[in-house]
């Protein structure tokens, strides 16, 4: 708000941040004036000297900003001036106050003039201002002393008062224009020929009438007027308000026999001082409004000097800190977020060093509060200029926390959606090489005769390539890629059986504790699986109480609301059936505890552990539309959640399977369509010595080729295959032309690979890679059989 050229001292410029909107008005008004204007505050500081005041005093600026405004008097005028600055002080008034007063200026060569005063007080931010507005009148003081000088004779006109730019007029006592200098004409309009002889009330207008019975009565009786403020009338009827002195002149006898009135155009002084008034009324009513929009602001915003005190802040910035507005004015930023300012220092620092905004930096740590909170805000810096000149600095905060939070589940699941991919992928290819693996040891095993030592190789490979395809079912459940074979279960019927089961593997120095909840949820799920899944946790939760603890269990109905779903991404609000466990154990360190999931990923010493166990668990969950979180303190325990989907239809529950040896066929004919050369003679070899007739293919394009000159019972096919057309497409294809045509799918992972035509997986079985001869043989039989 003030002119380039003036320093504001101390801190009330910083009061007037906000004040943008008068700024225009306030500098014209300064620089237009023709008197000088000094502001001063409470301890007599001068805040603002403009060019009247150079002329005045032959200072410039820069020597007298920030000093005590007695430089500008004599000293006798020192404690006079103090005590008139004490009593306005303690008047506590907001308006013009002090007009009228004469006092003596001192120049800077030392000689001193006189003045004439005038004082107005306001406020800008938590501060007084006192503005006074100084007129130098020497002149006048001058003309006033030789008309004194010539009041003995009326009829006589000096040249100065003839020719002064102040308007001195001569009247007798009964009100009647004796003299009329070019001051007069200018001002009022009126020459000296047409008001000599006319009473001096033509210059006044109705509603100032009685004015001139109080002025003549005051001079009869020896009385004076002094810079007495008033309004009179020129002869165009415009009005101005002017500034008279009325003194009386006697006679060569002493009587008094008329007065002379010396009369100035106050109106642009006047006009300035309403428009500073004004300029203090929207000042102080911008600042009102910009306190009230930044009191409901969403948004943090604070105000900060240069020394990075804080000047004004907002509910919302203080509520960032969970500290009240009161304790953060008046305190240092490194003060008040001491765990921040190495963030925050360097960013200060670039603005006031350049001038330019600092937009959306990401600082984030502990509050005053909560000093072990780890919180994000996006803060914005800008410079706050006054007169050309940053005096300060304004902060903009936006909290992102639970965005960052968000953002961090987001990359999580990626991060797992693209190890599942990687793995999935993996585990197809290598259950294809097992599946040669395992057909082929298949067809040794009965080929070895009376080796002994053949056979028992023959048996453990068999039996290592089928833990291997073990391993790869692991691989395809975190993935979600296995084939789930999902049934009704009570859930506190199955933890009940199984923890028959596990007490065993937990050991005496472990108590057990089940707690069941009242009518739990039935859940649709694989209970090979679901078993598979409290078994890898129960065995996590023993190894972490290696001298013993307490494993609890428990079940229980929750809801999971669109608040819980928004918190995170993956879940779809519903009903769950819910299943706990906790451990008393060792704990999960913070730092590793979002990698608990994570295929191989393990704590355990080399060997003890694949790092598949839960990896296993978190596929299945999610492949079953469910759910699953871990909470744990180093030395406190790990309690794991699992959130099963309420079942909402009925599923006809599979009949056990009762293992046979292979079934054979009677000369029917297979078409076996596989891109992988190795599988495909396995399969062909497999087919061929169960007494099946048999045709192969290594896409899909070859194989409908094949059909259409060939009778076929039976399309095996495989589901991943290059050349446009998988497995599902190829079996849509064949049923809608050859409706009798048997069909059986099969893949590494099947699962993932019907997307949406899950129809078709009900309508056509699939067989799992790797599988054994006999699983092959079966599967034939009962799609041809029935």
């Amino acid at each position: 708000m003030l002119l380039d050229g003036f320093r504001p001292m101390g801190g009330y410029v910083a009061d007037l941040i906000g004040s943008a909107d008068s700024e225009g008005l306030f500098q014209t008004l300064i620089a237009t004036a023709v008197d000088g204007i000094v502001v001063i505050d409470e301890r007599a500081q001068i805040l603002v000297f403009n060019q009247a005041c150079e002329h005045l005093f032959g200072y410039s600026p820069d020597e007298v900003l920030g000093k005590n405004v007695s430089l500008l008097m004599p000293e006798p005028y020192h404690g006079e001036h103090d005590g008139y600055l004490a009593r306005y002080i303690e008047t506590g008034v907001r308006h013009i106050i002090g007009i009228g007063r004469e006092v003596i200026g001192k120049k800077k060569s030392g000689s001193t003039f006189p003045i004439h005063l005038s004082v107005g007080e306001g406020r800008f931010g938590a501060g007084r201002i006192f503005v006074g507005i100084l007129r130098d009148i020497t002149e006048r003081q001058q003309s006033d002393r030789r008309l004194r000088e010539l009041q003995s004779d009326l009829f006589y006109h000096d040249a100065i008062v003839t020719n002064s730019d102040d308007a001195i007029i001569g009247k007798d006592l009964n009100g009647i224009v004796r003299s009329w200098n070019k001051g007069a004409e200018t001002l009022f309009g009126w020459l000296a020929s047409e008001m000599i002889g006319q009473p001096i009330l033509l210059l006044f207008p109705p509603d100032r009438l009685h004015e001139e019975d109080e002025f003549l009565a005051r001079l009869r009786a020896g009385g004076r007027i002094d810079h007495y403020e008033t309004v009179r009338r020129r002869k165009d009827g415009h009005e101005i308000e002017v500034s008279v002195t009325i003194s009386s002149i006697r006679g060569p006898d002493g009587e008094i026999i008329g007065a002379s009135k010396i009369a100035r155009d106050i109106t642009a002084e006047r006009r300035a001082a309403r428009n500073l008034r004004e300029s203090q009324r929207t000042s102080e009513e911008a600042l009102a409004l910009l306190d009230t929009l930044l009191s409901s602001a969403p948004i943090g915003v604070a105000f900060i000097d240069l020394s990075y005190h804080f000047v004004r802040i907002n509910e919302a910035m203080a509520g960032f800190n969970g500290l009240p507005v009161e304790d953060h004015v008046g305190r240092t930023v490194r003060d008040v977020v001491p765990g921040m300012w190495a963030q925050i220092e360097p960013a200060f620092r670039d603005v006031l060093a350049t001038g330019r905004p600092l937009v959306n930096i990401e600082i984030h740590g502990g509050t005053a509060s909560r000093w072990d909170q780890d919180r994000h805000w996006l803060v914005s810096f800008y410079p706050v200029r006054a007169g050309g000149a940053i005096m300060g600095l304004g902060v903009v905060a936006l909290e992102v926390t639970e965005q960052r939070r968000v953002e961090a589940q987001l990359r999580q699941a990626q991060k797992m959606e693209a190890i599942g991919s990687l793995t999935g992928g993996m585990a197809h290819d290598f259950n294809n090489l097992l599946g040669v693996i395992i057909g082929n040891l298949d067809m040794l095993v009965g080929r070895v005769g009376n080796d002994s030592v053949a056979e028992d190789l023959t048996v453990e490979a068999l039996d290592a390539a089928l833990r291997g395809a073990d391993l790869t079912q692991r691989l395809l459940a975190f993935s979600r890629r296995q084939p789930l074979r999902a049934t009704q279960i009570d859930i506190n019927e199955l933890v009940s059986a199984a923890l028959k089961l596990l007490s065993r593997v937990l050991g005496e120095t472990i108590e057990v504790v089940f707690v069941p909840g009242d009518n739990i949820h039935v859940v649709a799920a694989d209970r090979a699986q679901l078993e598979a899944a409290l078994t890898n946790m129960t065995a996590n939760a023993r190894d972490a109480m290696p001298r013993g603890g307490r494993l609890m269990i428990s079940t229980a109905n929750r809801y999971l609301d669109e608040d819980y779903a928004a918190q995170h991404p993956e879940v779809i609000p519903g009903e769950y059936a819910l299943i706990e466990i906790s451990d008393t154990g060792t704990g999960i360190a913070p730092d590793i505890i979002g990698r608990v999931f994570e295929p191989f990923f393990t704590t355990k010493e080399l060997g003890k552990g694949s790092g598949l166990g839960l990896s296993m668990v978190f596929g299945f969950v999610k492949q079953s539309g469910g759910h699953v979180s871990v909470y744990s303190e180093p030395g406190a325990g790990t309690t794991f959640r699992l959130y099963l989907p309420r079942a909402t239809v009925e599923i006809r529950q599979d009949e056990p399977a009762q293992k046979t040896e292979p079934v054979r066929g009677y000369h029917e004919t297979v078409l076996v369509v596989e891109d992988n050369a190795a599988m495909r003679k396995v399969v062909v070899r497999q087919l061929t010595e169960l007494d099946y007739r048999v045709f192969e293919a290594e896409n899909a394009a070859a194989a409908l080729e094949l059909l259409q000159r060939e009778h076929v019972d039976v399309l095996f096919t495989d589901i991943v295959m290059p050349g446009g057309m998988n497995g599902i497409d190829l079996a849509r294809s064949c049923s809608e032309r050859w409706p009798v045509l048997r069909i059986l799918l099969t893949s590494g992972f099947p699962e993932a690979k019907l997307n949406g035509d899950r129809r078709y997986a009900a309508e056509w079985p699939i067989l799992s890679k790797p599988y054994r001869t006999e699983d092959l043989a079966r599967m034939l039989r009962k799609i041809l059989d029935k």
